[in-house]
């Protein structure tokens, strides 16, 4: 049953154990049980086992049902980050302006310049940020 399932997916997410809920979640997928709960679970397992590759598709998935929602736009671009797809990380990035995750986006931009070797780009990223924020300090540490 789907109690049972559900129940499987996060015992086994508790134990450290993510090979499990991705093959019952994929299995959902095959079968076109594709919707928010499915992929977000999903998503955070890829994630976890660090699959970034499927991480990422399966977030993109995700934010197409759910458009409106940032924390979704921000793990898809951290996702992308950790793919090394820094362009499409950054796009995805411009999107939370105005959100309550635009801090955290700002962040990963300046980690996304950073890693591209643009380093003035990433302190005046950094610099957008609250000067406060401990964070902050340390990222210019």
């Amino acid at each position: 049953t789907g109690e049972d399932y559900t129940k499987k997916i996060y015992d086994s997410i508790k134990e450290g154990d993510f090979a499990t809920p991705i093959e019952i979640l994929e299995n959902f997928l095959a079968k076109g049980k594709n919707n928010q709960a499915t992929y977000s679970v999903l998503s955070y397992c890829y994630f976890q086992t660090g699959d970034f590759e499927k991480a990422t598709e399966s977030y993109r998935e995700l934010v197409n049902i759910c458009p409106d929602n940032p924390k979704y736009i921000f793990y898809y671009a951290q996702c992308l980050f950790k793919s090394s797809e820094f362009n499409d990380a950054q796009q995805v990035c411009e999107q939370l302006k105005g959100t309550d995750l635009e801090k955290e986006a700002v962040q990963l931009m300046a980690a996304i310049s950073y890693e591209k070797g643009n380093f003035f780009e990433a302190k005046k990223n950094l610099r957008k940020i609250e000067a406060s924020d401990f964070s902050t300090l340390v990222n210019k540490g």
